[in-house]
Formats: structure tokens, C-alpha cells, sequence
């Protein structure tokens, strides 16, 4: 799992989501998948499939430039004729479930594929919004779960100073 599924990964905890991933399908991965339960009716409310890009090279001119349908066919349903991502999914979570893609900063193209997803059905999220949700939500976490996003962020290349993890717990002389 790359620094920027794990951070996923933590912002879907964040919002009480039971999280899987990544999972193999033949030479292909599904990201991460997740459910949200109702404890207190012990119901699924929520199941989500959620891929993760924030490479750079996405609608480049001169790197891929597949647009966003085929990026999602390719991702969420799978490259063969078969869709073997799909049916993975629906094996993990039943027929109805959310796709998500998170995505980076993309060259011209984020605003597009944010405003396109829907149509898709798919739900495009910006990367830096992920960031921003889960560190608001870390003010009042435990210092384990920081330590947590430390690790990621200083992975990213966000964090450039190292950080000890007992440095909240430390009480002054």
C-alpha cells in the first residue's frame, strides 16, 4: 500500500469505515473497500469501493491521456472483457455499493473530472480534500492515530522535519 492509499485508508477510518485493501485480482489491485455500519441498528449503511491516483502523469499532455470513462472502466470494472475487478467487488460487498476515486492535483483536468464523475457514477474527490477532512478530524484523536499520519505524511515528502511520537506525551520538567 502506497502513502497515498494509506492516508485514504485513515480518512475512510476516520469516517467509521471497516476498510480492506488492497486486494489482487490477477495482475490488477482494488485500492481499498469499505463499509460503514449503523451499530446501533446493526445495519450497513454505507459500502464504498475506492480506487487512489495522485500520480501526476493523469491527463498530461505528453502521459496518459485517457480520458475519464476509460480510466474508470479500466479501474473499477477491470481491464478484461470480464470485468474482474467488478466482480470481485460485488463478491466483497454485494451489488450496490459507491465508487470513489480519489485523485491528485491533475494537470487541467481535475475540475472536469470532479464535475464528470457523477455522470459516471462515480464520486471524484481531490486528494488534498481527503487530507484536509482527516487532519481536521485528528484534533481530538489519540496520539496513536497522529503518530499514524505523521508516518504517512513524512512518506508523502509533506513532512520534511522528523517527528517523534512520544513528543505529545511528553509532559515539561
Amino acid at each position: 500500500m502506497n502513502a497515498a492509499e494509506q492516508a485514504t485508508k485513515l480518512w475512510l477510518e476516520s469516517l467509521g469505515f471497516f476498510v480492506q485493501g488492497p486486494l489482487r485480482v490477477g495482475a490488477q489491485n482494488i485500492h481499498l473497500v469499505g463499509i460503514r455500519l449503523d451499530v446501533a441498528r446493526n445495519t450497513v449503511v454505507q459500502k464504498v469501493h475506492v480506487h487512489v491516483s495522485v500520480s501526476g502523469r493523469l491527463g498530461e499532455p505528453d502521459g496518459n491521456t485517457e480520458g475519464l470513462a476509460e480510466y474508470v472502466a479500466k479501474k473499477f470494472i477491470g481491464n478484461s472483457k470480464k470485468g474482474k475487478i467488478r466482480i470481485k467487488v460485488r463478491e466483497l460487498l454485494g451489488d450496490k455499493y459507491e465508487r470513489w476515486l480519489v485523485i491528485g492535483k491533475l494537470f487541467s483536468q481535475q475540475c472536469t473530472w470532479v464535475e464528470d464523475g457523477p455522470k459516471l457514477g462515480v464520486r471524484v474527490l481531490p486528494f488534498a480534500q481527503v487530507l484536509a477532512e482527516y487532519t481536521n478530524k485528528l484534533r481530538d484523536a489519540p496520539a496513536d492515530e497522529v503518530g499514524r499520519l505523521l508516518d504517512t505524511l513524512k512518506c508523502l515528502g509533506v513532512l520534511e522535519v522528523p517527528i517523534s511520537r512520544n513528543a505529545s506525551r511528553r509532559t515539561s520538567p
